[in-house]
């Protein structure tokens, strides 16, 4: 079988068989695959090139771009460089037949861009701006240690309606960030 553009049809369908192996196969959800998907097709779009010509030198380039030019914060660089390892793990490996795909029809193969040397190691639990990071379990525990206190105190003081109000405010506030450290 002959394709018009061979490149973009190859192409396509291995995002097409990835959407299906990242759905169907690890059941992730479609939202998630999509953007994965997008981040792929953004990479493809910076390099110029097709899955099988990229080099661990286009996805160098392309981090320090988006790092010191864009100023992408680290954990959507994360999150880029997980979507590009998945997407080549899938093209790489010997279960889809992406490799001899590309040999038959290109003279070359899909390698892996990423490798420990120029992905992200995941270090912290928490990466976001320390303002809006979780609660560990001591500073819940004391935030609802101070507000069964103050209930308590209003309630000593017989005001029901003020104590009932501190109550819900202070649980809500912390139900709002009950992502535990």
């Amino acid at each position: 079988m002959s394709f018009l553009n061979a490149h973009e049809a190859v192409f396509e369908a291995m995002i097409e068989g990835w959407r299906m192996q990242q759905i169907g196969g690890r059941h992730l959800k479609e939202d998630s695959v999509s953007r994965a998907l997008g981040v792929v097709r953004r990479f493809e779009s910076y390099a110029g090139k097709k899955p099988w010509e990229w080099s661990a030198g286009d996805f160098d380039e392309w981090m320090a771009l988006l790092v010191s030019q864009r100023k992408v914060e680290a954990s959507t660089i994360r999150s880029y460089q997980g979507a590009v390892r998945a997407f080549c793990d899938y093209i790489c490996s010997p279960h889809y037949g992406w490799v001899d795909e590309c040999m038959e029809r290109f003279g070359t193969h899909p390698v892996q861009v990423c490798h420990e040397w120029n992905t992200l190691a995941h270090l912290q639990d928490y990466e976001g701006k320390p303002g809006r990071r979780p609660l560990t379990r001591s500073e819940l525990q004391r935030l609802l240690d101070h507000a069964d206190a103050e209930v308590t105190r209003l309630l000593d003081e017989r005001r029901k309606g003020e104590a009932s109000r501190v109550s819900c405010r202070s649980y809500a506030g912390a139900n709002s960030r009950l992502r535990l450290a």
